[in-house]
C-alpha cells in the first residue's frame, strides 16, 4: 500500500483517529454516565468527549502509545510503522524522508522512537509464530568442521 492510498483511505487526521478510537475503546456506551453513543470528536484535539450534557468525560485514544505527545500527523506515524513491519531490509531516515517529504531528522525519530518500543517488550513469543523469509545463525560455509557436524539442538543425557 503506498502513501496514497492509505491517504485515499484515511483523507484527514480525524478519520484515522476515529478508526484508532473505536479499536481500542469498543465500547458502546460511556463509563461515566451510561449514556449510550457517547463520544464526538473535540474539535482542535485528539480526543472524544461524552455527548451527554453534564458528563464532559474525555477520551484520548493516543494516551499511553508513543504517538501521545508527537506533533506530526498520525497518518506519517501509522504508515511509517506499517513501512517498517513490511520491509525486508529495513528502512533507512534518507528513504523515509524523500518518501514522506519531511526533514531526514524527524525521519530519523521516527524510525528511532518505533526501534526502541520494539526493544522493550521484555515477553518472548509465544504459541505458534511464523517468520517469513528469515534465516537465523550463521552460513555453514564459515563454520569450523567441529561447528558444521555439531547437534543443533543438545538432546539432555541425564537420565
Amino acid at each position: 500500500m503506498s502513501y496514497q492510498e492509505f491517504c485515499v483511505q484515511y483523507p484527514d487526521e480525524d478519520s484515522l483517529l476515529k478508526k484508532i478510537f473505536e479499536m481500542r475503546y469498543s465500547f458502546g456506551e460511556c463509563p461515566n454516565c451510561g449514556h449510550k453513543k457517547p463520544y464526538q470528536k473535540i474539535k482542535g484535539r485528539r480526543g472524544f468527549q461524552c455527548s451527554k450534557r453534564g458528563c464532559h468525560n474525555q477520551i484520548f485514544p493516543l494516551s499511553k502509545t508513543p504517538l501521545r505527545a508527537t506533533k506530526l500527523d498520525i497518518r506519517l506515524w501509522i504508515y511509517v510503522i506499517y513501512q517498517f513491519v513490511n520491509s525486508k531490509a529495513g528502512l533507512t531516515a534518507q528513504f523515509l524522508s524523500r518518501d514522506l517529504q519531511v526533514t531526514p531528522k524527524t525521519a530519523l525519530r521516527m524510525l528511532t522512537v518505533i526501534r526502541m518500543n520494539l526493544q522493550n517488550n521484555q515477553e518472548p513469543l509465544s504459541g505458534l509464530v511464523e517468520c517469513d523469509e528469515s534465516y537465523f545463525g550463521s552460513p555453514i560455509r564459515n563454520l569450523s568442521n567441529k561447528k558444521r557436524h555439531a547437534e543443533s539442538f543438545p538432546i539432555n543425557r541425564s537420565t
